[in-house]
């Protein structure tokens, strides 16, 4: 069995932290060639420690986010007959610390499902379900060589213009995609929705998640107490190593740890929130789809992107999308409209998040052209 290891960077410093290295060392005991991906610049120190490391280091410009780093060394970097060598694929990046279980122990575990594709976490829903990509495996000959290039190369390669089209074309469509074809698709844990940019201690504790997403540390997301009790499960239930952790958080966002505190299982977080899960279904909107002949999508973020994406080949002539602020989509190419440009007949499915659709219920209600079906209701 062969296995290649495709692991991306991006640091605005130009720096690589010292879990990095952590992490490529451990993907060296599963994988037995590791491309390192810098998403723009890198200083010379670290390019040569990384080189010491890695089979091959590739810098590129810092465009499509990781979804366009993979597809870039998958298509143009290896190409479909140096990628079928390979009987494993891992696809990592950096924004996660971890993992707290020893790798080779992860995929032990793995093997026994069987899956063709499968990652650390999973966000679970009749709609809009998908594989977490900041760790995703894909093993098997068949699914690397009848599906993995040809997706990246038509689905993915330079057509992430944002965010939104990262998450319906990289997250959401690839899952799909994958089980569309019959591949089977798992997940090492499944949060049952928490996340672990928001409660990281619930999803390692509870859920056994083995990493921590660096994204908690942003100031929007970042509590000391929780942070605090789970560096010290960490260290006296795991005994991992936090130093790694620390000196990354240290630099990247002034936070240190206070040493002092002892893990306590009663002081594990609330969840307040998880992810939204959309009250239809898919087969409502494949019907949708089916009964009317011309459809615009209001909403042009993530879920008005990724339920395009999904229905694409069986939209019979899509109009576009909707959204207050129009204006051309240049990655899609396809006409945003105004809500009062929408015209009597067109089928509409409202694709904004859970908050945002209660807004334009009012509007929708009035509307009185349409027969809208909604991703909330």
């Amino acid at each position: 069995m062969k296995a290649l290891g495709i692991y991306v960077i991006y640091d605005r410093d130009g720096t690589v932290d010292d879990y990095v290295y952590k992490m490529l060392k451990d993907l060296l005991l599963i994988c037995d060639n590791l491309v390192v991906v810098i998403n723009g610049n890198i200083d010379t120190l670290h390019k040569d420690s990384l080189k010491r490391i890695a089979n091959n280091v590739y810098i590129r410009r810092n465009s499509g986010f990781d979804a366009g780093a993979y597809a870039d060394v998958i298509v143009n970097y290896l190409g479909k007959d140096r990628l079928c060598v390979y009987d494993t694929i891992v696809l990592c990046n950096d924004t996660f610390y971890g993992t707290f279980k020893c790798i080779v122990d992860i995929f032990d575990d793995m093997k026994k499902y069987r899956y063709d594709y499968w990652g650390i976490d999973y966000v679970d829903r009749d709609f809009l379900s998908y594989i977490v990509t900041y760790f995703c495996v894909f093993e098997g000959k068949k699914i690397i060589s009848d599906f993995l290039f040809d997706y990246f190369s038509c689905n993915v390669l330079d057509k992430i213009g944002d965010i939104h089209d990262a998450f319906a074309r990289f997250e959401v469509g690839l899952t799909f995609y994958a089980k569309n074809k019959g591949y089977r698709v798992g997940s090492y844990c499944n949060c049952n929705g928490v996340s672990s940019s928001r409660n990281p201690d619930v999803c390692c504790i509870k859920y056994g998640l083995p990493i921590w997403k660096k994204k908690y540390f942003e100031a929007n997301s970042y509590k000391k107490e929780i942070s605090d009790n789970l560096l010290a499960y960490l260290r006296e239930k795991l005994d991992y190593d936090v130093n790694d952790i620390l000196s990354s958080t240290g630099r990247k966002y002034g936070i240190t740890c206070d040493y002092s505190k002892k893990f306590d299982y009663a002081k594990i977080s609330e969840v307040k929130k998880t992810y939204s899960i959309p009250n239809i279904t898919y087969s409502k909107i494949r019907n949708f789809v089916d009964n009317n002949d011309e459809i615009l999508i209001y909403g042009i973020g993530s879920f008005g992107k990724a339920t395009h994406f999904i229905f694409k080949d069986i939209i019979k002539d899509f109009r576009g999308f909707v959204s207050t602020c129009p204006e051309m989509d240049e990655t899609s190419n396809f006409r945003v409209y105004s809500p009062d440009d929408i015209s009597a007949g067109t089928g509409v499915i409202i694709a904004l998040n859970e908050e945002h659709t209660r807004e334009i219920i009012p509007f929708v209600n009035n509307l009185n052209k349409t027969n809208p079906v909604l991703l909330w209701w």
